[in-house]
């Protein structure tokens, strides 16, 4: 009941979109094999967990996307945006369809931290907070269980003209063929990912008590490599 309840309202939220036509745009490209992946290598916390899966685990491409909205008039500085990340992710995250668990009432994400985000489908999100030592982003790890392996990172800067740049990166394959057959080949996976990701960005302009500057702005890079 509760997987068809979230596939629902995620039909629901892309429909709306559509009427709304509050589309992104969005860029495809390839990148060498040794492009350097700024923001989305692991360390320490990772590297204790034997259940973090990286990207180097994973099935078919490697892709690197982004997801980027710019915020005017903000009420907050980036470092502001992301700490209200760290204390309530589901201010952020579109509830209906998708929620952080556990969330952290009266607490912050620390490093070490295992989450998982309950998705509808058969597969939801087991992660690892890697990343809080920087005031103006978060990194969290794919583990065991995820439908991705690799990492994915949440940023927000502040600009000279007073604009936060919200924008979220990852680095990431599919985790199993199955999944790499939903997202790469079928492609619904992708769809689902960037309605997921963009209404995050939008909940964070409200979150900033700003405005949206533009359209969100995606990019999906298939990096070359041997595999």
């Amino acid at each position: 009941m509760m997987f068809s309840t979230r596939a629902l309202a995620l039909a629901v939220s892309l429909g709306r979109r559509a009427i709304a036509g509050r589309y992104w745009v969005e860029a495809e490209g390839t990148v060498a094999q040794r492009t350097p992946i700024e923001g989305v290598e692991g360390t320490a916390a990772g590297a204790a967990d034997p259940d973090v899966v990286t990207a180097d685990d994973g099935t078919g491409v490697l892709y690197l996307r982004s997801y980027t909205i710019d915020i005017a008039d903000p009420r907050c500085s980036g470092a502001d945006l992301i700490e209200h990340l760290r204390r309530a992710p589901n201010d952020f995250a579109p509830n209906s369809y998708a929620v952080f668990t556990p969330d952290p009432v009266g607490g912050r994400w620390t490093a070490g931290d295992e989450l998982e985000i309950r998705l509808p489908g058969p597969w939801n999100g087991p992660v690892l907070v890697d990343d809080v030592d920087a005031a103006d982003r978060v990194r969290l790890l794919t583990r065991d269980g995820h439908m991705e392996a690799g990492a994915i990172e949440f940023i927000a800067t502040d600009r000279p003209d007073g604009v936060v740049r919200f924008e979220i990166r990852s680095r990431a394959r599919s985790a199993t063929p199955a999944f790499d057959a939903v997202y790469s080949l079928a492609r619904i996976g992708k769809l689902v990912q960037s309605q997921m990701w963009a209404q995050f960005l939008e909940a964070g302009t409200v979150v900033a008590g700003g405005r949206q500057q533009g359209r969100i702005r995606m990019r999906t890079s298939t990096v070359d490599d041997d595999r």
